[in-house]
C-alpha cells in the first residue's frame, strides 16, 4: 500500500511536516520513506525496496562484529556488556579527564592512555572496595566523589627555625574510610621532613 503525504509550502504546513518528521525520526523510520519535491509540494513516498531489503532482519537482533573467530555465544556475552564499556569511557573522558591528549608521538600517545586507564583500575578498585564494606554501606560512593576526597589529602611545607615542617591538612570522611579499608597509615598533624621521610617508607597499603 502507497502512503503518499503532500503539503504546499508555507509556515503552517511546514511546522506540522516538522513535527511529524521528529516522530519518525524518534522511532528510527525515517530511512523508510523517499522525499522529492513536485513544483510547490514536497511529497514522501514509502520506499518498499529498503522495506524488503530489511524484511530479513524481521525477528532477529544482529550484531555487527570485527573479529569473525569469536563463537556466537562469546560475543552476544560480550554485547551484553556494552553498557558498562560505554559507562567506562564516559567516566575516562569525564572524571579522569583522559582528553585533551597533548602529545604527537604515537608511544607518548600510547603512554597516555595506559596510564589513565592504570588510572581508572585503580578507581574502580577503591569504589568496589568502599561499596562492599559495612562501614561505608550509608556512604553515597561514585568515582568523583572518590577522586574529590583523594585530593583533600594534602600536607602543607612550612619552615619553622629554619627546619622544614608538614602539616596536614584536613580531609573529608570518606578520604578517613579509604585510609582505614586500604590499611595505610596516616600522617601525624605535625611532621618533620627527616619523619616525613620515615612516613612514606613505612606507609605500606594492602595488596590490590
Amino acid at each position: 500500500m502507497l502512503f503518499l503525504i503532500e503539503f504546499k509550502v508555507n509556515y503552517r504546513r511546514y511546522t506540522s511536516f516538522a513535527t511529524l518528521h521528529k516522530i519518525l525520526i524518534h522511532y528510527h523510520r525515517e530511512k523508510y520513506l523517499k522525499r522529492y519535491c513536485d513544483g510547490e509540494k514536497v511529497v514522501y513516498n514509502l520506499d518498499l525496496e529498503k522495506i524488503e531489503q530489511d524484511k530479513k532482519y524481521d525477528g532477529f537482533y544482529a550484531i555487527a562484529c570485527s573479529d569473525m573467530s569469536l563463537p556466537p555465544l562469546k560475543i552476544i556475552k560480550i554485547h551484553k556488556q556494552i553498557s558498562h564499556i560505554e559507562k567506562a569511557f564516559r567516566e575516562l573522558k569525564t572524571d579522569l579527564n583522559i582528553r585533551p591528549i597533548y602529545h604527537y608521538k604515537p608511544e607518548r600517545i600510547r603512554g597516555h592512555i595506559i596510564v589513565s586507564f592504570l588510572a581508572y583500575f585503580l578507581l574502580k578498585h577503591m569504589e568496589r572496595r568502599l561499596r562492599y564494606n559495612q562501614k561505608t554501606q550509608e556512604m553515597v560512593i561514585t568515582p568523583l566523589r572518590i577522586i574529590k576526597a583523594l585530593k583533600t589529602i594534602n600536607a602543607i611545607e612550612t619552615d619553622i627555625g629554619g627546619k622544614k615542617y608538614y602539616l596536614k591538612s584536613k580531609h573529608t570522611q570518606l578520604a578517613s574510610k579509604l585510609f582505614e579499608i586500604f590499611k595505610v597509615k596516616t600522617m601525624r598533624h605535625i611532621m618533620s621532613l627527616e619523619d616525613m621521610k620515615k612516613y612514606l617508607l613505612e606507609s605500606s597499603p594492602t595488596p590490590l
